[in-house]
Order: C-alpha cells, then sequence, then structure tokens
C-alpha cells in the first residue's frame, strides 16, 4: 500500500508561516488558519487587553470561544469569558476589588446589601476575598458593616460640551462618540446602540422613552433637564438612571433590579442567507445605478426590496443596511430618519 500523502500546507494568517494543517486551526471565516501556538492564542489576548478588539474577528466573523476551547489553554479560556463578562457591563458601573495590589473585576450579579437596613451594597471578591462597596468604591471591613459611604459625584459637568461639540462615552465601551448634524440614535464602533440623551440602550420607536429625537433638551446651570436627569452622567439627583435603577442596581422601591448593567451588543453582521442576498442587492444597486446621495441610494433600494414581494423586518433591514455600511468603510455617527422608520447613518 502507498503511504499516506502527506498533509498540506496552509499559511498563517498572524505570521505568515506554512505549516501542516494538524498544526493550524481554521478560522470560523473558513478560509484563513493560524497556529495553534501561539498565533491562535494572541487572537483572544488581544481582546482581553482591548476592548475595541472584543470580541476577536476574521473576515468580520467572530471567533467564538466556546467554538475552540478544547484548542485553547483552560487558563485563557477562563480569562476571557471573565473579561467578556466585564466587557458587557456599563463603563458607568464597572466596579473593581478596592484592595491594594487586587483590582478583581466585580460582577453586579454578586452585590449583596449588608448593614442594619440594609443600606450599603457591597461586592466581594473572589480572589482576595475582600468587600467593596459598590457606591463609593472604598474597601469594607466585615466589623465595618456600619459602613459609611462617601458617595461618588454623579453629576460631574463636561465643560467642553457644547451644541457644536456634542461628545459623550459609549455606554457599551466607554469610547467618546462625537454627534453633530445627526438624531440622538447612535450606533458606536463596538455595535453597541443607544440613546445620546439618556445614555440608555436603544429600544426603537419614534421615541426613545421620551427623550428628543433630535438636538438636545433645556438644561440648567447644573446640566439637568426639566425630567431631571443629568446631561452627561444619565443620572437624576437621587441618583436613578431613566430607566429607574441607581449604582447599587436597586429600583425606587428598593428591589434588585436583574441585569441592570448589562449591556451586550446585538452581535453586527448577520448571516442568513436572505440577508446575504439583501448586501449583494445593496453592492448591485449601487454600483448599476450610480446613485448620488446615500439617501436616494437607500430608497432605490428598498423599492427594490418592497418590488420583489419579499416580507420586510424594518428593524433587521435598517440594522443591516447599518452594518453593510460599517464593513465598506463608512464613518457612522448617528442616525437620520429617510424613509418610514428606517434610519441610515449620518456621513
Amino acid at each position: 500500500m502507498l503511504p499516506p500523502p502527506p498533509p498540506t500546507k496552509q499559511p498563517c494568517l498572524l505570521c505568515g508561516d506554512k505549516r501542516p494543517t494538524p498544526q493550524l486551526v481554521l478560522l470560523p471565516c473558513k478560509t484563513h488558519w493560524a497556529c495553534r501556538k501561539p498565533c491562535f492564542p494572541s487572537f483572544f489576548e488581544s481582546a482581553i487587553r482591548n476592548q475595541s478588539l472584543h470580541p476577536p474577528r476574521c473576515c468580520k466573523t467572530e471567533i467564538a470561544v466556546k467554538d475552540y476551547d478544547l484548542v485553547l489553554p483552560a487558563a485563557l479560556v477562563d480569562r476571557y469569558r471573565r473579561k467578556t463578562e466585564e466587557y458587557r457591563t456599563d463603563p458607568r458601573l464597572r466596579r473593581f476589588c478596592a484592595k491594594e495590589g487586587c483590582g478583581t473585576f466585580l460582577a453586579p450579579g454578586g452585590y449583596v446589601d449588608i448593614g442594619p437596613g440594609r443600606e450599603v451594597t457591597v461586592a466581594g471578591c473572589r480572589v482576595c476575598k475582600g468587600w467593596t462597596c459598590v457606591v463609593c468604591t472604598r474597601l469594607v471591613l466585615r466589623e465595618e458593616y456600619g459602613h459609611e459611604c462617601l458617595a461618588p459625584a454623579l453629576f460631574e459637568t463636561n465643560r467642553e460640551y457644547t451644541t457644536e461639540a456634542r461628545f459623550k462615552a459609549c455606554p457599551f465601551c466607554g469610547r467618546n462618540g462625537v454627534l453633530e448634524q445627526a438624531c440622538n440614535h447612535i450606533i458606536c464602533a463596538c455595535n453597541g446602540e443607544w440613546c445620546f440623551i439618556c445614555l440608555e440602550p436603544w429600544v426603537g420607536g419614534e421615541t426613545h422613552k421620551g427623550c428628543l429625537r433630535y438636538g438636545d433638551p433645556v438644561y440648567d446651570a447644573g446640566g439637568f433637564d426639566e425630567k431631571g436627569f443629568h446631561r452627561d452622567s444619565g443620572f437624576d439627583r437621587d441618583g436613578f438612571t431613566r430607566a429607574g435603577y441607581n449604582i447599587r442596581g436597586l429600583n425606587r422601591e428598593g428591589e434588585r433590579v436583574e441585569g441592570f448593567a448589562e449591556r451586550k451588543v446585538g452581535g453586527g453582521v448577520m448571516t442568513t442567507g436572505r440577508e446575504r442576498e439583501w448586501g449583494r442587492e445593496m453592492r448591485r444597486e449601487f454600483e448599476a445605478r450610480g446613485v448620488d446621495g446615500l439617501g436616494r441610494f437607500v430608497e432605490h433600494l428598498f423599492a427594490a426590496v418592497e418590488a420583489r414581494g419579499d416580507p420586510v423586518n424594518f428593524e433587521q433591514f435598517h440594522a443591516f443596511v447599518v452594518t453593510w455600511l460599517r464593513e465598506q468603510g463608512i464613518r457612522l455617527v448617528g442616525v437620520n430618519a429617510v424613509v418610514g422608520d428606517v434610519g441610515v447613518p449620518q456621513l
């Protein structure tokens, strides 16, 4: 019998070295490969160091850790999953262990109310076993359950904010986003969608929980709007957000709000067959018509899809348009209404 043929070789996407395929990992795009060591783990190491690289992707396809946990070191998988939990927490509400030299992220799901009247909320550290007050972020000793909380300033005003230079930190990733002439529906580079006025995740509709669709409300000298919410923090004078929770994760009745700090982005790129066909049709329309202006292009595209008789989910269609434009390298700043409730980015 003839010996089996030697394994084929493929170049590593990162280092460029050609190796036999058993020494490589096929990436989810099904086109590229990466060395099992050290290149493939570096996707996840980079995502741990930098939120803008999370989750790791190849050809716009997410490299999901659950699909590769058998080829990654167990310790790396654990660190990545813990970092993912941190990244999915509103940056305003992320808390870290106050013990010197520790700094471990404290997940909101582990908050505990202590004290005679349950007036203090702490989070226990899984590493050093210390307790940190989630409001003033100071270390709390067990014998100090009568902890006097030194509440932080929730209403520090951004003095550089003007009607011509409107910018706030994304409540998903913390990066500053500038909004000039566009509606208050923000889509960050991290794929997080949020309301520029109240800083809460975007839930769709003509307006967002009563927030203005365009421009700013009137703010007083302290930075509060007519409803009592601060422009830069999103909290009211009692420390509650427009969604009705405070830093401790309690509502106005003192009940814990499940998932109050979670900020999980929608996932970005869509991959169903019909959505891929929409993407191809968008490119054909754009190239064939040479449409002058993004708004007219979307109108043409919308007419083409409707003429085909396909049922159109407007929210899904809007999200796909935004995703496709981002993939073409078009800078997203805000979203303007063009046709019905469908929006396209402001360029």
